[in-house]
């Protein structure tokens, strides 16, 4: 008899995951389970789209960085109701996705190992372009969480994200590199597809769905609310968070604001030198990986 699988899709942030999540918990029950595959429903939302359809307090339960979040018991609880779901479908593949394991230590990955005892683990990891995933993550914390700091300060609180060969040696180290599977996001014009050749799974029911960032002058606006609305009385300040909402869904008034205000923003992202200096600041870290874990004629999708 076949061994039963368990793929845990680990992110990494900012590369398809919230697409790869949508198409697994829409088809979840329509196609998934005619390839005799699971989307397991503990531990994340099962009527939700997008990030929440992620196993995400699976994966805060099992992180050691997230402990605040699922703490002692409850995550225990968690983790048994998980394996609980798992017996009781013996379905042939168990899928798992949560871009949150990405950061596990050691010995996460071996209280992961322990849950799934007894079934095979493969792990599935997108990385991207160190660059493109900060300028990414710079421009999400702007858009979604109000960030009105600038792109070097978020990349030293997020250093740690960088650190491609260090995540992937943790993984590999206890489940073995034959059981770590990496794909290269930036190799990839549709991720979601790939996805699912690589875990075997046909692309019925799938829609390729566009994530349409604004541009770099309206992100330029968009912080430059944001740094007004952290200063702003109570009243203004919700205010101009619904105006911030406008602004990045296109919608009036801030589609007007937006055009009138483009003429006298800059149009990068990236205030000069930046790149530079991002380039000197993950330098050993960006060699270190591709050096490891990449091959030489895949080197140039790195280069910034």
């Amino acid at each position: 008899m076949q061994n039963r699988e368990v793929v845990l899709h680990i992110g990494m942030h900012k590369t398809g995951t919230s697409a790869i999540q949508s198409f697994l918990s829409t088809n979840a029950e329509r196609h998934l389970q005619k390839e005799d595959t699971l989307y397991v429903e503990t531990g994340r939302d099962v009527s939700a789209k997008g990030m929440h359809a992620g196993h995400h307090w699976l994966a805060w339960s099992c992180v050691e960085r997230y402990s605040s979040r699922v703490e002692g018991p409850d995550a225990q609880r968690l983790r048994k109701k998980v394996r609980g779901e798992i017996e009781r479908t013996r379905a042939k593949r168990t899928v798992i996705s949560s871009e949150f394991f990405w950061p596990a230590r050691r010995e996460d990955v071996k209280g992961i190992q322990k849950t799934f005892g007894g079934l095979d683990i493969t792990v599935v990891i997108f990385v991207r372009n160190h660059l493109d995933m900060a300028r990414s993550y710079y421009a999400q914390a702007v858009k979604q969480e109000g960030y009105e700091k600038g792109f070097k300060r978020i990349v030293e609180q997020k250093k740690w994200c960088f650190d491609y060969k260090r995540v992937l040696d943790t993984w590999v180290d206890v489940l073995g590199g034959e059981n770590v599977v990496m794909e290269l996001y930036d190799k990839h014009d549709d991720v979601v597809g790939r996805f699912a050749e690589v875990v075997g799974l046909s692309k019925q029911g799938r829609k390729r769905e566009e994530n349409v960032s604004p541009s770099d002058s309206i992100l330029h606006f968009v912080r430059g609310l944001n740094v007004v609305q952290k200063r702003a009385p109570a009243p203004w300040g919700r205010m101009l968070k619904r105006v911030r909402h406008n602004v990045v869904a296109g919608r009036q008034p801030g589609r007007t604001l937006s055009r009138l205000a483009s003429p006298f923003l800059p149009d990068a992202i990236l205030r000069p030198g930046e790149r530079e200096w991002f380039r000197q600041e993950t330098k050993d870290l960006h060699h270190r990986f591709l050096e490891s874990y990449v091959s030489p004629d895949d080197h140039s999708l790195f280069e910034f």
